[in-house]
Order: C-alpha cells, then sequence, then structure tokens
C-alpha cells in the first residue's frame, strides 16, 4: 500500500464515490462506518471536498495499491489541533487494517505540526467510536451540531450529533 497527496486540481471522482460508498452506501461485509441508517443523502460532493482542499490548512491523503484506490483520509491543520476527517475505506475492504494504516500514516505526518489529535463522530455511530477508542481516542464530553449547513447529508433523527474525541500527538 501507498500514500499519495491529492490536490483539488486532481481526478477526486473516484474519491467522493469512496467516501460516499463507506458512509451512505449498504453494500459490503464488516462494515463500520455506514451511517446509511443514520443520514440520508451524500457525505460529501465533488464541489464540496474542492472547495475544502482550496484551504491552505488541509490535505488529502489516499491509500492505494497499483491499480485500486484504497482509502482517504483529510487532515485539517487548526493551530496545535490535526481533525482528521473524509476517512474511508472500500466497503469490500473493512477489516483488512486498511484504516488503521492509514490513520497511523496521517497522524504521523502530522506529529511534528501538533500537539493533539481530533476527530468528529456523528454520536449513534458506535462502530466507528469504538474504532477511535481502541486507538487511543477519548471522548472530550464536548458535542457538536450536526453540521446540515455544509452539505454532508440530512440526519433521520433530530438527536443526532457529532462527539469530539481527541488523542495527544
Amino acid at each position: 500500500m501507498e500514500f499519495t497527496q491529492l490536490q483539488a486540481t486532481d481526478n477526486l471522482i473516484p474519491v467522493i464515490e469512496l467516501i460516499n460508498a463507506a458512509y451512505r452506501g449498504t453494500g459490503g461485509q464488516n462494515r463500520w462506518t455506514t451511517e446509511a441508517h443514520l443520514v440520508a443523502g451524500q457525505r460529501l460532493s465533488l464541489e464540496g471536498l474542492k472547495h475544502l482542499l482550496l484551504q491552505d490548512n488541509v490535505v488529502l491523503t489516499v491509500a492505494h495499491s497499483e491499480r485500486d484506490l484504497l482509502g482517504c483520509i483529510t487532515s485539517t491543520y487548526l493551530g496545535k489541533i490535526v481533525e482528521f476527517g473524509a476517512f474511508a475505506v472500500q466497503p469490500s475492504r473493512h477489516d483488512s487494517g486498511i484504516g488503521k494504516q492509514l490513520l497511523a500514516h496521517a497522524e504521523s505526518r502530522a506529529r511534528p505540526l501538533c500537539s493533539m489529535f481530533q476527530v468528529e463522530v456523528v454520536s449513534q455511530n458506535h462502530a466507528l467510536i469504538e474504532f477511535y477508542s481502541r486507538r487511543g481516542y477519548r471522548s472530550t464530553g464536548e458535542r457538536a451540531p450536526y453540521p446540515v449547513e455544509l452539505n454532508v447529508g440530512t440526519p433521520l433523527d433530530d438527536e443526532i450529533d457529532l462527539v469530539i474525541m481527541q488523542k495527544p500527538a
């Protein structure tokens, strides 16, 4: 597996397809990121990803083999905190270790530039919260409202919000 950083000018369609399949799709065994039962609509649009990547504090890293896109993750640098998002693995490849390796790679790249790693996870996505917990992330006790205004889907339950988790770098 190799890691590459992509820019807003690169072909991002496969990345968008991957993110939406991982978060809003229903196929594939051993799925742990799907939120299709919690949120309707796309997780991210092509325009949204391009806009994100035009920010000078955001990096998109993809994991790939010679011929396949395996996963992706964004790193947003917010002072001494690096927030990871748009973290997705091909649904057919869940439970293969790709997600662990991709997150570890993103953390190692960010570590010299920050003191804290952060993720925001849909509060009802217990499998994903457990994934981060096993990697040393802990809830800060803070919650954030689901960001409907960012066009990342519409919650199917009014109680959905985001759990903020952090891990010392």
